[in-house]
């Protein structure tokens, strides 16, 4: 993609504002409860400033946030400021109290994320300051120079600003988040100027999802106008599920009706720079590049090889994406079975060697707590997650038998057994196989008529029994375990 750089210089620097020491406030974007992560990229710039850094809380009840955010590096000072008409952050209250802090502190920056937030604000500020802000900066080349993008990103205009003092926003992909910990800024309380009183907030109704948010994500998975239908971004969110990904969409998907606008990549949508984007069915117009062109890794499917997205692309696939995807899909769904397995195989190495150095009295608490869990469904709005209990017990049961550094628990008498409960004697032996287990040994002790075969091992085979906890108890007192 082409690009050329546009340099505009204004007239020279005052010097009064050369000789006065640089101080910059941020402007904090949060929800009274934490920090928009917008936030700490945004401290980063304004630590390129050179001098003091402080931050300005606003809200309705925000001491947690200021609490937060005197941790973070960087930070020297927090101004908070707290009242009802905070509520809903709107730009026409903000703006007084942000215009009489600088009154009070000179500072020669101000400056907040590049969000719907600071986008709303920012102007409003700047205007009442009479200066002309400089929006969406990408970089900083010196405490009055700034680089920033025009025309959806094909020029990269370096702008330096003379004004008395500089009112920006920062594109938070283009800057390193500041580090939330190992900070002690001061906190100090600030006193509201009257209500304006001119707008007033009613409500917000938020999309809820147990994706990741989509600026912060660091896999983000956008589907355009090839996917034909919102119905068929299901099978993005099937992949997107399995990469742990955020789901965003192009303009194109988003004015055709597939899914709300609140998903848009793209120069009037939202900017992202995940570590990785998988564009699907995304032909790569400009608008939608300007807002995912900075992500680390990007991969492009299209069935169109001339499609411009492959441009840009780290990795591109010419295939249909109604059969490529669903592939994709399979193969993760895999790699996820092959990455638990991993998973609980490095847990049962870990296991066994509590195993090898646990005591009798607590490997007889196991066994009795297991039989305990075991005794009745644990969680009867979730089959599964009864099932995944009732193996870890087994399974941890399984691993004390299989050290024989406990003979004891080997004898004729032994309590232990494997329980055909809700059918998860198939779930146990798919955990032990993960665990590289092929036997599991245990004599029935109650119930003498099988109800499964257990698999055979090196060792020896056992039989399982059913669960009757009332004939287990005077067994664990008789061997003397519990």
């Amino acid at each position: 993609m082409l690009s050329s750089q546009l340099v505009c210089v204004s007239l020279p620097f005052q010097a009064s504002v050369l000789r006065r020491s640089q101080s910059t406030l941020v402007v904090a974007e949060h929800n009274n409860e934490s920090l928009t992560p917008i936030t700490l990229n945004t401290i980063t710039a304004a630590k390129r400033l050179g001098g003091e850094v402080s931050c300005l809380v606003a809200g309705t009840s925000c001491d947690k946030v200021a609490s937060e955010l005197s941790k973070v590096q960087g930070v020297a000072k927090v101004l908070v400021a707290q009242h009802d008409v905070y509520k809903g952050f709107l730009a026409e209250e903000l703006t007084p109290l942000i215009v009489e802090t600088h009154k009070k502190f000179n500072y020669t920056h101000i400056c907040a994320g590049a969000s719907a937030f600071g986008k709303n604000l920012i102007p409003r500020v700047a205007g009442k300051l009479d200066v002309a802000p400089v929006s969406d900066i990408i970089e900083i080349k010196s405490p009055d120079t700034f680089v920033r993008t025009i025309y959806a990103g094909n020029i990269i205009c370096t702008v330096q600003c003379d004004e008395a003092v500089k009112v920006f926003t920062v594109r938070g992909t283009s800057f390193e988040a500041a580090p939330a910990s190992g900070g002690s800024a001061s906190v100090e309380k600030l006193t509201p100027p009257p209500p304006v009183g001119i707008s007033e907030w009613i409500e917000q109704k938020l999309t809820k999802s147990d994706r990741p948010e989509l600026t912060s994500a660091k896999v983000v998975v956008s589907g355009g106008r090839g996917l034909k239908s919102g119905e068929n971004f299901k099978l993005l969110y099937d992949l997107a599920d399995q990469l742990h990904a955020a789901v965003g969409a192009s303009r194109a998907a988003v004015d055709a009706g597939f899914v709300p606008n609140d998903m848009q990549v793209g120069q009037t949508g939202k900017i992202v720079a995940p570590e990785l984007y998988i564009a699907v069915g995304i032909s790569g117009a400009i608008q939608h590049l300007a807002g995912m062109k900075d992500s680390k890794t990007i991969v492009a499917i299209n069935k169109d090889p001339e499609a411009p997205i492959f441009q840009v692309a780290d990795y591109g696939l010419v295939a249909d994406l109604f059969q490529a995807v669903p592939e994709m899909t399979k193969l993760l769904k895999k790699k996820s079975v092959a990455w638990l397995g991993w998973k609980k195989a490095k847990q049962g190495r870990q296991e066994r060697e509590e195993c090898k150095s646990a005591t009798r009295q607590e490997a007889a608490l196991w066994v009795h707590t297991g039989l305990r869990l075991l005794e009745g469904p644990l969680f009867p709005d979730d089959h599964r997650r009864s099932q995944l209990a009732q193996s870890w017990w087994q399974g941890r049961l399984a691993l004390c038998l299989r050290n024989p550094a406990q003979p004891w628990l080997w004898g004729p008498q032994s309590p232990i057994l494997l329980l055909n409960h809700w059918g998860t004697l198939g779930a146990v032996e798919e955990w032990l196989e993960l665990e590289d287990i092929k036997t599991l040994l245990v004599p029935a002790v109650v119930d003498t008529e099988p109800v499964a075969q257990v698999r055979a091992g090196p060792h020896r085979t056992g039989r399982a029994g059913q669960l009757q906890v009332d004939r287990i108890q005077p067994l664990l007192h008789q061997a003397g375990l519990f």
